[in-house]
C-alpha cells in the first residue's frame, strides 16, 4: 500500500471527526450523507496525487523540485504519519471529564453509566421536563427499558423534574381540593408530562419516587444529571447541559408556523442535539464530583416530598380518566392514613424528648406500598391538643393503639371524626375507621359499639391490612371474612380466628421511614452519649417471658422469638448507611434469646461498620456474647434492671436476680462498653423497703458502671 493511500485513509477518518467537533460546539448541521461525500472527496484527492494526476501548479519547476526533494523524502512521510496518528488518537480518545456529544451518543453514555447501578444503590435522575429522553409517542425509549430492568435491584429511583402545572392548580393539589372529574379537561397542566409521570409510577412501582421543582424557574441552572449513590466514596456521577443552538431555531419555527407544529416537531426529534457532558463515574476522589453529587442531593431534599406524592396521585387519576377506567366521582388511588400517638420520655433530662418511632405503622405502611399499589399510605401523628384529622382526605383511617395512657387521646380523635360524619362534613370520600394494636384489642367492645371504628385488627397486622385493602377495593362485604378481624354483628362483637402461621419476617418490607419527617426517626442524642446520626431497628419479634408488668399480650405468635435473616438485616443497614446514618439501636424485646442466632447476626452486623447499641436481659449476657458485641462495634447495652430488690423481681416474675444484674453490668463495663439501666417504680406491691433496696443498688453501681441517659 502506497504512502498516499495510507494518508488518504487517515485523513478520511480524521476530517469528519474535526467537522463533528465543530458541529457540536457551534451547532452546525451536517448530515451523514455529507460526511460520507467528504470522506470520498478526501480519499480520491489523495488517490489522484498518488497516480500523478497533479494539478497544473505542481508542474512549476520550483514546486516540483520541492515536492520531489521534501515531500517525497522518507523523513517527511514518517513525520506526516506520526502527526496524523497523534491527531487520530486525540480525536477518538475518550475524555475523562468535559466532553461534547450528540444526543444519541449521550443516550448510549447514559445507559452505559446506569448499568453501574449496583444492588441496593440509589439512582438520582435530574431531568427537567423529561421531554427529550422519554418521548413515548413513537416507542418505548431504551433508557426506560433499562430502568424497568434494574428497578428490582436498586433501593430507589429518585426523579427530580418539573411538574408543568399552574400555581393555582398546585395549591388545589396540596389542599386536595381539585375537582376530580374535571382533570382531563383542565387546561392548567402539561398533559404529556402527566402521562410520563403516571407511566413511570405504573411500570416502575413504589421504588420510583418523584419530587418536583416548586416552580419551573427553579430549574434555572438547567442541570441534567444521573447520580448513583452507594457507599460514600464509591458514588458515580454524570451531568450534562443542552448546547445545541438550533433548538432556538426550531422554537422560532413552531411560533412562526403554528399550523406546521407537528412537522417541525417530527424533524426536530430526529436531529442530533449536542450536549456538554462530564463523566465522573471512574473518578474515585474528586472535589468537583463530590460537589455535583451534593448539589443533586440538596436539590432533591429541598423539594416537598408530600407534594411529590400528591402530584403522582393526581397524574394517576388523570390517566385513568383519560383511558376511561374509572367512573364519575370515584378515585383510582385510594388513601389510607395510619395514626399513632406521639409520645415523649423525660428520663434524667427532665424535659420532653421523642421516643423511638412508631414501628407498627411504619411496617404496615411498607406493606401497603409494596402489595397494594392502588393505595397511597400516609402516617399521621396526634398528641394532646392536636388530634384533628380531615375526614375528606382519606378512604381509611387506621389507629395504632399500643399503650393504655394514649387511649383518651385516640378516643377524642375518633369522636371528632364521628362528629364530622354526622355533621355532613364527609363529602369527597366515604371514610372507614379501623384500629389495631395491643390496647385496641382490649377496647374493642367499647369502640365497636360506640361506632368509633368499624373493625379491629388483632394480632400481627401486616397480612391482615393487605387483605382488608384488597377486599375494600373489590368487595367491602368480604372484609368480615378476614382472619383476625373483629366487628359488630347485631350488637354482638365477632372475633374472627387467627389460623395462619406466623409471618416470615423477611417477607415484610422495611419500615416506611420515608413517610415520617426525618426528625421523627433520625436522632443524634441516643447512642451511648455520642452525636452519631442514628435510627432504631427491629431484628426479631416475640418474647418467651411473662413479666408481671408487661402490657404485651402473650398470644401464640408472640411467645415465639422469631428472627430476620442476617442477609435481610444487612440489606436494611446498607440502605440506612447510604442515607448517611452512622449508627442504630436494636429495640427488640428479647434479641439475645437464641444465642447462636443472635451471634450470627452480631458477626454480620460488625462488617457493616456502623456503631450501635441494643436492649437485653441481664440473664442472657455472658462473656462470649459480650466479646462478640465488642468486636462488632457495639457501644452500649441497655438492661431492663427494673429494681434492686429480689423480692420485687420475684413478684414481677422476672426470672432473674439482683446478683445477675450486678454480674452483667460489671462484665459489660470490663469490655469498655456503656451500660444503661431501666428502672420501674410505683408498682402495686412496692414498699418503702424495696424502694430503699433499689437506691442502694444504684448507689453501689454508681456512675462509673451505669452511664447517664
Amino acid at each position: 500500500m502506497s504512502f498516499e493511500t495510507i494518508v488518504g485513509i487517515l485523513l478520511s477518518a480524521l476530517i469528519p471527526k474535526v467537522f463533528e467537533k465543530i458541529q457540536l460546539k457551534k451547532g452546525i448541521l451536517m448530515s451523514k450523507v455529507l460526511k460520507f461525500i467528504l470522506i470520498l472527496l478526501v480519499f480520491f484527492g489523495v488517490f489522484s496525487v498518488s497516480n500523478n494526476l497533479l494539478p497544473q501548479f505542481l508542474k512549476i519547476p520550483e514546486i516540483a523540485q520541492f515536492y520531489n526533494s521534501v515531500v517525497q523524502s522518507i523523513y517527511f512521510r514518517i513525520g506526516v504519519l506520526i502527526i496524523l496518528g497523534i491527531l487520530l488518537l486525540i480525536a477518538y480518545s475518550k475524555q475523562s471529564n468535559a466532553d461534547y456529544c450528540t444526543y444519541h451518543q449521550l443516550v448510549k453514555k447514559i445507559t452505559n453509566f446506569t448499568d453501574k447501578a449496583i444492588s441496593n444503590s440509589i439512582l438520582y435522575i435530574i431531568c427537567g421536563n423529561m421531554d427529550v429522553a422519554w418521548d413515548f409517542s413513537r416507542k418505548e425509549p431504551d433508557e426506560f427499558k433499562q430502568l424497568k430492568s434494574i428497578v428490582r435491584e436498586v433501593q430507589e429511583i429518585r426523579i427530580l423534574c418539573k411538574h408543568g402545572m399552574a400555581d393555582d392548580l398546585i395549591e388545589e393539589i396540596k389542599n386536595d381540593s381539585y375537582n376530580i372529574d374535571k382533570i382531563v379537561e383542565d387546561p392548567r397542566s402539561d398533559k404529556s408530562q402527566m402521562e410520563r409521570i403516571a407511566k413511570f409510577k405504573r411500570d416502575l412501582g413504589a421504588k420510583c419516587v418523584f419530587r418536583f421543582y416548586d416552580r419551573d424557574k427553579d430549574d434555572f441552572s438547567n442541570l441534567r444529571a444521573r447520580v448513583i449513590v452507594n457507599d460514600r466514596g464509591k458514588d458515580a456521577l454524570i451531568y450534562y447541559h443542552n448546547r445545541i443552538t438550533t433548538k432556538k431555531f426550531y422554537t422560532f419555527l413552531r411560533n412562526r408556523f403554528p399550523n406546521k407544529k407537528e412537522i417541525v416537531d417530527a424533524i426536530e426529534s430526529r436531529m442530533d442535539y449536542s450536549y456538554e457532558y462530564c463523566d465522573f463515574s471512574e473518578v474515585t476522589q474528586s472535589f468537583q464530583k463530590r460537589h455535583y453529587i451534593e448539589l443533586c442531593e440538596m436539590k432533591w431534599e429541598l423539594c416537598d416530598k408530600n407534594l411529590g406524592k400528591q402530584i403522582e396521585t393526581y397524574c394517576a387519576e388523570y390517566v385513568s380518566r383519560k383511558e376511561g377506567k374509572i367512573t364519575k366521582g370515584k378515585y383510582v388511588i385510594k388513601k389510607i392514613a395510619f395514626v399513632y400517638a406521639k409520645t415523649y420520655e423525660v428520663a434524667h433530662f427532665k424535659e420532653k424528648r421523642k421516643e423511638f418511632p412508631p414501628f407498627g405503622v411504619m411496617y404496615l405502611a411498607g406493606m401497603v406500598k409494596k402489595y397494594c399499589t392502588d393505595w397511597e399510605p400516609s402516617i399521621i401523628s396526634i398528641e394532646e391538643g392536636m388530634y384533628e384529622i380531615d375526614i375528606n382526605k382519606y378512604d381509611i383511617i387506621a389507629f395504632s393503639v399500643v399503650s393504655a395512657y394514649t387511649v383518651p387521646l385516640f378516643e377524642a380523635c375518633m369522636l371528632d371524626l364521628l362528629n364530622q360524619k354526622e355533621n355532613g362534613q364527609q363529602r369527597r370520600r366515604n371514610c372507614l375507621c379501623i384500629a389495631g394494636g395491643y390496647q385496641a384489642e382490649l377496647e374493642s367492645k367499647k369502640w365497636l359499639k360506640n361506632k368509633w371504628v368499624s373493625f379491629i385488627l388483632r394480632g400481627e397486622g401486616e397480612r391482615t391490612i393487605v387483605e382488608l385493602l384488597r377486599n375494600y377495593s373489590k368487595n367491602i362485604n368480604k372484609i368480615k371474612d378476614i382472619e383476625g378481624i373483629s366487628y359488630l354483628n347485631a350488637g354482638r362483637v365477632v372475633n374472627n380466628a387467627i389460623i395462619s402461621q406466623c409471618l416470615n419476617l423477611d417477607d415484610i418490607p422495611f419500615p416506611a421511614r420515608e413517610l415520617l419527617p426525618d426528625t421523627d426517626y433520625i436522632m443524634t442524642d441516643r447512642l451511648a452519649g455520642t452525636k452519631y446520626k442514628m435510627v432504631h431497628v427491629l431484628f426479631s419479634r416475640g418474647c418467651q417471658n411473662n413479666c408481671f408488668y408487661c402490657g404485651v399480650p402473650k398470644g401464640k405468635n408472640n411467645n415465639i422469638v422469631r428472627y430476620r435473616s442476617a442477609e435481610n438485616i444487612i440489606k436494611e443497614l446498607d440502605e440506612l448507611k447510604i442515607k448517611d446514618i452512622e449508627g442504630f439501636s436494636i429495640i427488640d424485646d428479647c434479641f439475645l434469646t437464641n444465642e447462636e442466632k443472635a451471634l450470627e447476626i452480631i458477626r454480620a452486623v460488625g462488617k457493616v461498620g456502623l456503631k450501635w447499641s441494643l436492649a437485653a436481659r441481664v440473664d442472657q449476657i455472658n462473656e462470649r456474647v459480650v466479646s462478640e458485641l465488642k468486636k462488632a462495634n457495639c457501644l452500649e447495652i441497655k438492661f431492663g434492671i427494673e429494681t434492686g430488690s429480689d423480692i420485687l423481681l420475684k413478684k414481677m416474675n422476672k426470672q432473674c436476680t439482683v446478683a445477675d444484674s450486678k454480674r452483667a453490668i460489671k462484665l459489660v463495663r470490663n469490655y469498655g462498653m456503656n451500660v444503661k439501666a431501666f428502672i420501674i417504680t410505683g408498682l402495686p406491691f412496692e414498699t418503702k423497703e424495696t424502694n430503699e433496696e433499689t437506691k442502694r443498688f444504684l448507689s453501689e453501681m454508681g456512675k462509673d458502671n451505669i452511664n447517664p441517659g
